[in-house]
């Protein structure tokens, strides 16, 4: 993605076109000096001609040398952030940081209701949905496949202004080798969002509903795959895997880190600064491709910035190169086998605590599992 920024006085304006193959839900902008930014808006078009403003209040976080556009659904593919820039003296330099995922081509929609409007779950639009047309009922299914054999870690069914209409006991199944469908175990994060328990390669899929309801329809605003290029991770396989954790402070809720549940979390006990660290131990001879850390509804209290060691001892430390795989994933180039790690938060938000409400120990994703 190429930004242009303008400057007129002291406001400041960043534009970017979203490529169509990519579906971003996060934007964070460095500063190079504290609090050198007010007055944060944003805007998104389909067209660039017409153009929409993002609400403040649930959208955007300004910090003490960042600021965040965060949104439940893809940016729309013209994007703009508006801002005022307010230094006594100097420049300010900007670094544009971008989280979100290769959309995945769908093809072969099809289904046994109201099919002919099932195109609109996957337009791109979050403000048009495909809808059953009539109440629930078990034996409604919707197939499709991905341009490719894709590594998936999930679905997301985006339920938009209709936040009733799920699918009631929803099956998810792929179609194997012997074109016999299989069932995905998973667990459903919410109400959109559907987490296989293990990632699962596959090309074709069909989603069932299991159960009759007389009092809502079923819809979908958005149906996206959420899947791994080259790595994955799972609760059950990082909680077999961490052998002990330590944390510099907020020791009360370290537990949390990996209580499989994404509404606590653990927190430090006052705002960012150097120093803070998580440390983990892990069982001998583990593969760590890198860490997952999810701060939850909490995103402002997402690391500022992150180093991450790695010991043999526990006493030596090496530190550890990685690059940014998702908002949440810290990625090592190759895989580590280090007993120890430390992820130490080098940053300074006096505005914000550190939080992680999940930490997961990434892995490389095998061709077969």
């Amino acid at each position: 993605m190429k930004w242009k920024i303008t400057s007129h006085s002291q406001s400041r304006c960043l534009n970017t076109v979203i490529p169509e193959s990519y579906r971003v839900r996060q934007v964070d902008v460095l500063t190079s000096e504290q609090n050198a930014v007010k007055n944060v808006s944003t805007y998104g078009s389909y067209d660039g001609i017409h153009w929409k403003l993002y609400p403040k209040e649930s959208y955007t976080y300004v910090g003490d040398t960042m600021f965040s556009v965060i949104s439940p659904d893809p940016l729309l593919p013209y994007f703009r952030i508006r801002f005022d820039e307010y230094v006594t003296a100097g420049d300010v330099n900007y670094a544009v940081r971008v989280y979100g995922e290769d959309s995945c081509g769908i093809t072969g929609l099809s289904g046994n209701c109201n099919e002919q409007e099932l195109a609109y779950a996957v337009d791109g639009d979050p403000s048009t949905r495909w809808c059953s047309n009539i109440m629930q009922k078990a034996g409604m299914e919707i197939r499709f496949c991905l341009e490719e054999e894709r590594l998936l870690r999930g679905i997301r069914l985006s339920l938009g202004q209709s936040p009733g209409d799920d699918p009631k006991g929803l099956v998810i199944q792929y179609k194997n080798q012997t074109q016999t469908w299989m069932d995905i175990p998973y667990t459903a994060q919410d109400n959109e969002t559907y987490l296989f328990d293990t990632p699962q390669q596959c090309s074709q899929l069909r989603l069932v509903n299991q159960m009759d309801d007389d009092n809502v329809c079923w819809s979908i605003y958005e149906l996206e795959p959420l899947y791994e290029e080259n790595y994955y991770w799972t609760f059950p396989d990082t909680e077999e895997t961490v052998e002990h954790l330590a944390v510099s402070e907020g020791r009360d809720t370290a537990a949390k880190l990996l209580d499989h549940d994404p509404g606590t979390r653990w927190t430090s006990e006052g705002p960012m600064h150097a120093g803070m660290y998580l440390e983990v131990k892990v069982r001998p001879d583990q593969e760590v491709l890198g860490f997952h850390l999810d701060a939850g509804s909490m995103v402002w209290e997402n690391a500022r910035e992150i180093k991450i060691y790695g010991s043999d001892s526990g006493e030596r430390w090496q530190e550890l190169s990685y690059r940014y795989g998702s908002a949440s994933d810290y990625l090592f180039e190759q895989p580590k086998y280090h007993r120890y790690y430390r992820i130490e938060q080098t940053g300074t938000d006096d505005t914000a605590a550190w939080s992680v409400a999940e930490l997961g120990i990434l892995r490389s994703a095998k061709e077969e599992r």
